[in-house]
């Protein structure tokens, strides 16, 4: 890895931009952590009746379910959150949350 780049833009009651630049010899993967279970669409992601996640850049994610079976941590998070792996297709990868 060279280098990460990440440009985060607040479009005001519209949606959140972040822009993420790599260069390095091997392929990158993003990971984003999600309470809410996330559903694959077209565009990319819908988090229930929360948000859109539109990805642009990416490969195919993965969507893994996390069991928390740790009491301490039960008592703050559901029984279960969610890992997203966004592949980068190349370079660069855009999600636009709406």
């Amino acid at each position: 890895l060279r280098s990460y780049r990440r440009k985060v833009t607040l479009k005001r009651d519209v949606s959140v931009e972040i822009h993420d630049e790599h260069d390095g010899d091997l392929p990158a993967t993003l990971s984003l952590m999600m309470v809410a279970k996330p559903e694959q669409i077209a565009t990319g992601l819908r988090l229930a009746n929360l948000a859109e996640i539109h990805l642009q850049g990416a490969g195919r994610p993965v969507i893994e379910p996390i069991l928390i079976s740790d009491a301490r941590l039960r008592q703050s998070w559901p029984d279960r959150i969610y890992r997203v792996l966004v592949p980068l297709a190349d370079r660069a990868l855009t999600l636009t949350i709406i």
